[in-house]
């Protein structure tokens, strides 16, 4: 429960002198003030909420706009990052109070979901957030990618216009990844303050169809070869795939390995000539379905899917979203109904995970985050078949 502390939520106003705001972010990622501050207004104060107690500023976050590919549709997201709290209102049920009502927000704005990388499960998972994908860092020696033709060319800073249809042919085609926002979008070319070089290659008419930004990284002992890290690729044709994995074993000569992020089933992994490669995991990602019909309705199923599933939700920040809903799925779209009797009781932790292919009916009902009988389970489980949802990009 939250103090009776007078609290207030509101948009970071365009008067504020942030250093309240910069002190709270500053403690709570171990980075400097003026660092925080920047944080700020490169991303625009406007993104940024706060809570107020009083005239005292007890928490922040920064909201961001994007969507997130499922079946090979981008169903439109808010993603929350930034969550810190002053430590003179940490245990008073301020952080807690604060997702509510971001949570609200978003849902009066007709966002079907919500997103974030948990620093603190218990937190998330009281509002109704859960694990629904992964992150890994992957790290792959130069010698195992395929030799082939190479025809990239380097791209200008600050022209990823020109890859951006590319990267969503891409981002379509694996669940989980992101239909980045321009918040996103500006860490592709430079991240965290090392800038990146994008390389594109072009088909017959001009359009991108392979891309990659990287820079190569030295070794602090001398002995040991550089590493080309990549902050993104992406390719939207088989030619351009063929000739993106020529182009980075072109980097064998100097460097000795490339890392990215990714998940498990990367095609590009598919495609090496072996497999000793060594994957990370760097992170879990959490989602939160806000708006039930919304999130259903917009994004993608196996086109050869026919299937009806029930289930009763139960809901601890949206009440009118709790209760009896029946979804029925065919030719690669669902279709989402109010009530429907015999279907399994299924919490807001259980959608997130079912929606996002992380775990099965099954597992989720062994958790005690679904109740039914094993055929209200095995209809969740067709209609929300387990994939591996993941995502190159940390907001």
């Amino acid at each position: 429960m939250v103090e009776d502390i007078g609290l207030h939520y509101e948009t970071l106003p365009l008067g504020s002198d942030l250093d309240a705001e910069s002190k709270i972010l500053s403690i709570a990622f171990g980075s400097a003030p003026e660092k925080s501050r920047e944080w700020i207004e490169r991303s625009g104060r406007g993104l940024f909420r706060r809570v107020m107690s009083g005239a005292q500023v007890a928490s922040v976050l920064i909201l961001l706009p994007m969507g997130i590919y499922y079946g090979g549709r981008s169903v439109p997201m808010t993603g929350i990052a930034g969550v810190a709290v002053d430590p003179g209102f940490r245990g008073r049920g301020v952080a807690r109070w604060m997702m509510t009502e971001a949570l609200r927000e978003i849902g009066r704005q007709g966002t079907a979901l919500s997103g974030l990388y948990s620093a603190m499960h218990p937190l998330y998972r009281s509002v109704g957030f859960e694990q629904a994908g992964c992150r890994f860092r992957i790290s792959v020696p130069l010698h195992l990618f395929p030799a082939g033709t190479r025809r990239f060319e380097e791209l200008p800073s600050g022209s990823n216009e020109q890859v951006k249809e590319c990267y969503q042919a891409w981002a379509s085609r694996c669940d989980g990844h992101l239909d980045r926002g321009a918040y996103v979008w500006a860490h592709i070319e430079n991240w965290r303050g090392t800038p990146m070089r994008g390389f594109v290659a072009r088909d017959a008419h001009g359009r991108v169809e392979a891309y990659v930004y990287l820079h190569q990284s030295g070794s602090a002992d001398p002995c040991q070869p550089p590493v080309v890290e990549v902050t993104d690729l992406g390719a939207s044709t088989t030619g351009g795939l063929r000739s993106l994995m020529a182009f980075l074993g072109g980097f064998s000569s100097i460097a000795g390995k490339l890392t990215f992020f990714g998940g498990p089933s990367h095609p590009l992994l598919a495609m090496l000539d072996g497999r000793r490669y060594t994957m990370d995991l760097t992170d879990h990602w959490m989602l939160r379905v806000i708006d039930v019909r919304c999130a259903l309705e917009q994004r993608g199923y196996a086109r050869g899917l026919r299937g009806a599933a029930r289930f009763e939700l139960a809901d601890p920040v949206f009440g009118d979203q709790g209760g009896p809903w029946t979804l029925e799925v065919e030719g690669g779209g669902g279709h989402v109904s109010r009530g429907g009797s015999g279907g399994a009781r299924v919490t807001s932790r259980a959608l997130a995970a079912l929606y996002g292919g992380h775990l099965s009916a099954r597992q989720l009902r062994l958790m005690g985050l679904i109740e039914g009988d094993d055929a209200q389970v095995d209809a969740l489980d067709t209609v929300f078949p387990v994939g591996v949802s993941s995502m190159v990009d940390r907001f």
